[in-house]
């Protein structure tokens, strides 16, 4: 029961790290910053994040306890909670290294529109 409850949290944090990611790709090679090792310090935190939560639910399918269901809460809640910063992070980077280019530069404005949409929904 408590993996049916906490698995959309967790594909929430996979798929918002990993526009995250995306961002940050963009950012680091538009900076000419190393961009290699984003991916496997992704796979890295997800891969923590996820045994983390695994070894929650066994515990709590083990001996089944309070306070573990309310540590299992607040740990989706925190990690949720740094995904939307790193969104926002890499986000607001992005966007306003995007409102520098050159008005003509290809793909500026519909990079930007997407950006600040995503951005705004996030607010929301």
């Amino acid at each position: 029961m408590y993996v049916l409850l906490d698995l959309p949290g967790l594909l929430f944090f996979t798929t918002y790290t990993l526009l995250v990611l995306f961002w940050a790709e963009i950012y680091h090679q538009a900076r000419s910053l190393p961009a290699d090792k984003l991916r496997t310090f992704y796979m890295a935190i997800n891969g923590a994040i996820y045994f983390i939560q695994v070894c929650i639910w066994i515990y709590l399918w083990i001996n089944d306890n309070s306070v573990v269901v309310v540590i299992g809460q607040v740990f989706i809640a925190v990690v949720s909670f740094v995904a939307a910063l790193g969104f926002l992070f890499y986000g607001g980077r992005l966007f306003f290294m995007l409102r520098r280019f050159p008005i003509e530069s290809k793909g500026r404005r519909k990079k930007l529109h997407e950006v600040s949409l995503f951005l705004c929904n996030l607010a929301i």
